[in-house]
């Protein structure tokens, strides 16, 4: 104990600031303070006076005490009146500010492990970020339908062929749900993972959002499910064929636009005889239900989820709602519902838009969301909070992916030297708070001037 006390006051005179220039800048100097600490280690030597008196090896503006727990009670350390950042009798921190600058550890990027070639480095610097993040939406929600509809119409087909086994609700509802997990595993870096326009509402509302690129985003998002609508009806199109024209042949052609029909498959169609007042609240509850587990999942300060977790989160509570409250008739995602409905219309007709209930099925659950994150926002989450680490983990990689950006855009025609050697100060915390309190690096401002 006395070794670490007498370490640990040490540092704490020594401040961060000489810590830090003694680790970066080597010299004989570390040696003579490594062998003045170990001499201070031995206990007899402690209490000595004229050791406690004796003169440092390293300079410091503010001279302190050598040992602060020896002292007697009526003796005042002097350092404690004299450091300007610290008033008389708060605790002194030295160690913990010089630790804070010495784990700063420099970021490594994908290039930095891995060989990209040329043409793929300057595609990406001439790519729109706009376009990367529209076909980033569009792909996340086209993941979510495609293996959705995909399962669903193997439960139809299947169905209509009297066969057993080969389809069924649970199978439709965990399709849903790895959907959802692998649409955020792949796209959600690049466009932040929307995929609903109810949750790009909620952000432009609560989160900051861009107001701009919200109709861009629910553009991609209702494109990237009309293309999984196609796509599926192309790989069962002789099915469906079949069963639409058995059901023409049989003059039942209103079961097509059924939930059991053809274009159920890939339209959401309500189940019959069911009001519409019943169909809304059935919806507005499962959306509101999903929009708190969202919400939770994406709070910085929930110590529950893990970034590897937040996928298969969300897509658990989409499986748990599709298995409980389909039979009620439910679409949760606009995009999905309209998107996918007009591949439908584009397919067998305008009866794949039936009214009213085209239109709850699309609407309903933007405030039913809105709701959602208003209950969440005001009763269970609370802004004072301690962001977790991965979350400020996730922020310190957006910045340095940032800086890494604009650094590489800047010296192109460079030297490969000159490159590595600015690239390597690139750091996670120190250097990108500097640029943040200097106004905003160059790169946020071509940033919006490309969007």
């Amino acid at each position: 104990m006395l070794c670490l006390e007498a370490l640990f006051l040490e540092i704490s005179r020594l401040g961060p600031t000489c810590i830090t220039r003694e680790l970066s800048e080597p010299s004989a100097e570390k040696d003579l303070f490594a062998k003045d600490s170990l001499q201070k280690v031995d206990s007899r030597d402690i209490t000595s006076p004229q050791r406690a008196n004796s003169p440092r090896r390293l300079p410091a503006t503010n001279p302190g005490p050598a040992v602060i727990s020896k002292m007697s009670h009526h003796e005042e350390p002097r350092a404690f009146h004299t450091r300007p950042h610290r008033h008389q009798g708060e605790l002194e921190i030295g160690v913990t500010q010089a630790v804070g600058h010495i784990q700063q550890k420099e970021s490594l990027h994908v290039v930095d492990i891995a060989p990209v070639p040329n043409f793929v480095k300057t595609w990406e610097r001439k790519r729109p970020t706009w376009l990367m993040e529209m076909i980033a939406e569009a792909w996340g929600v086209f993941c979510y339908t495609y293996a959705g509809v995909g399962a669903t119409a193997a439960l139809v087909i299947t169905t209509a062929a009297q066969e057993e086994n080969l389809g069924g609700l649970l199978n439709v509802a965990i399709a849903y749900g790895f959907g959802i997990a692998f649409a955020i595993i792949t796209a959600a870096s690049t466009s932040g993972g929307h995929f609903n326009p109810c949750v790009t509402i909620a952000f432009c509302l609560f989160r900051g959002f861009p107001l701009r690129k919200v109709p861009r985003y629910i553009f991609a998002q209702c494109l990237g499910s009309f293309i999984a609508g196609i796509c599926v009806w192309g790989q069962y199109h002789r099915e469906l064929g079949l069963i639409t024209d058995a059901l023409k042949a049989a003059g039942k052609e209103a079961q097509i636009f059924s939930s059991s029909g053809p274009a159920g498959v890939i339209a959401i169609f309500p189940a019959a005889g069911a009001s519409m007042g019943r169909v809304f609240l059935n919806e507005f509850i499962v959306d509101f239900f999903l929009g708190i587990v969202i919400w939770a999942c994406l709070d910085p300060a929930n110590p529950f989820v893990s970034a590897a977790s937040v996928p298969f989160a969300i897509g658990m509570a989409y499986t748990a709602m599709i298995i409980g409250y389909v039979p009620g008739t439910i679409a949760t995602n606009a995009a999905r519902d309209f998107g996918a409905r007009c591949a439908a219309a584009a397919i067998w007709g305008k009866g794949a838009f039936p009214s009213p209930y085209s239109a709850i099925s699309t609407l309903a659950n933007i405030p039913a969301m809105l709701c959602a994150v208003l209950f969440y926002e005001f009763f269970l989450s609370d802004s004072s909070r301690v962001v977790v680490s991965h979350a400020e983990t996730l922020h310190q990689n957006a910045q340095a992916h940032a800086h890494h950006r604009r650094l590489t855009n800047e010296m192109i025609g460079e030297s490969p030297t000159t490159i590595k050697r600015e690239l390597g100060r690139v750091m996670t915390g120190h250097h990108m708070a500097t640029e943040s309190s200097s106004g905003g690096s160059k790169l946020e401002v071509d940033h919006k001037e490309k969007v």
